[in-house]
């Protein structure tokens, strides 16, 4: 079993072994997300955060540094955008919801993949970033060579 397998098999046994202490809501507070849309295409706003999301996955995969320069060249609703950090690509993940964990009615079409995050993974942060899986809502670190989905913030 590589790693991460046997990560996604510990955060599936530690989920299911707490799951009766979880509320049973469905889905994210009414009103956190609201989908904006126009010419250019869809946003999501986060009220909680005060944050805009790209709704839409980005095409494709990337590696983190074609990643970070996919979301700052992204002209969608007047441009500004960037690869969020770790803590808040984590914000969209939703517990409740079966895979892919997010609010699936604001985010459509999400993969159950892995999406990268801009945080360097401190023990070489030259070499590999953290990264959030939407099959689990576990976080996990890459190789910044590796191909990951993006979504991106600003």
């Amino acid at each position: 079993m590589n790693r991460r397998n046997a990560l996604a098999a510990l955060a599936a046994s530690t989920l299911l072994s707490i799951a009766p202490a979880l509320p049973v809501a469905a889905k994210a507070p009414a009103g956190r997300f609201t989908v904006k849309a126009d010419a250019n295409g869809d946003v999501v706003e986060d009220a909680h955060f005060t944050r805009t999301w790209q709704r839409a996955t980005a095409p494709g995969t990337y590696q983190w540094a074609n990643a970070k320069t996919y979301c700052s060249g992204l002209a969608l609703q007047g441009g500004g955008w960037r690869l969020p950090d770790l803590r808040e690509l984590q914000s969209l993940v939703d517990f409740k919801e079966p895979a892919p964990t997010i609010d699936k009615t604001a985010f459509v079409a999400t993969a159950s993949k892995l999406y990268w995050s801009s945080t360097p993974y401190q023990p070489s942060p030259s070499s590999e970033a953290w990264c959030v899986s939407f099959a689990l809502g576990a976080s996990d670190y890459n190789d910044i060579t590796y191909t990951n989905r993006v979504r991106c913030v600003r």
